[in-house]
């Protein structure tokens, strides 16, 4: 899992030999049940993780009920950024969704290897570039986009995440009620 994870690293960014051994040396494997929490809202998220196998989503509550931020599946990280990068206490929680295989390495380690290998900090970048367009587009998508079609995009994008995930975190995360959603996923009579 780990030499899949290292691979693909380096097919964004040339990594060296040594900048490999070391951050092999600083990643952890973990198999988790459905339900464990990555990260409690208030706590500071130090770790990084990539999904090799799952579904997790971030969720904060707002006057009582359960708002889903994001979701994260295979071959995607999972971060609480403003936490992460800050390292001050997180808003929202992250939750397995899924029984999941992750990938992760501390705060401090990478921080580390910033400074010892600019390899890895220029492959950071890269994916934190990536990470911002998919944030950019959601505010978008919130901002511009009924909830018609936000789900038809939604749906687009990530048809089999419709089959894997509760569709009352879906609702939220789109905006909407799970009753609306119902309604907007119902047959057209003619």
């Amino acid at each position: 899992m780990i030499h899949s994870f290292l691979y693909r690293l380096s097919q964004m960014y040339p990594l060296s030999a040594q900048g490999q051994q070391a951050l092999r040396a600083r990643l952890v494997y973990e198999s988790l049940p459905k339900g464990s929490i990555l990260l409690e809202a208030g706590a500071i998220n130090t770790r990084l993780y990539y999904v090799v196998n799952g579904i997790a989503h971030a969720w904060y509550k707002r006057e009582g009920k359960l708002i889903t931020s994001w979701f994260s599946h295979e071959e995607h990280f999972i971060i609480s950024s403003n936490s992460f990068l800050l390292q001050q206490p997180s808003y929202e929680a992250i939750e397995l969704l899924t029984d999941a295989e992750l990938i992760s390495i501390e705060h401090s380690d990478l921080e580390m290897l910033y400074q010892q290998y600019p390899e890895v900090n220029s492959i950071v970048r890269l994916i934190s570039q990536q990470y911002l367009l998919i944030y950019e587009e959601r505010v978008r998508s919130l901002r511009c986009l009924t909830a018609v079609e936000r789900y038809e995009r939604f749906a687009a994008q990530y048809p089999e995440l419709l089959q894997r995930i509760p569709l009352q975190y879906i609702a939220t995360f789109l905006g909407t009620t799970p009753q609306n959603l119902s309604r907007i996923r119902r047959p057209k009579k003619k």
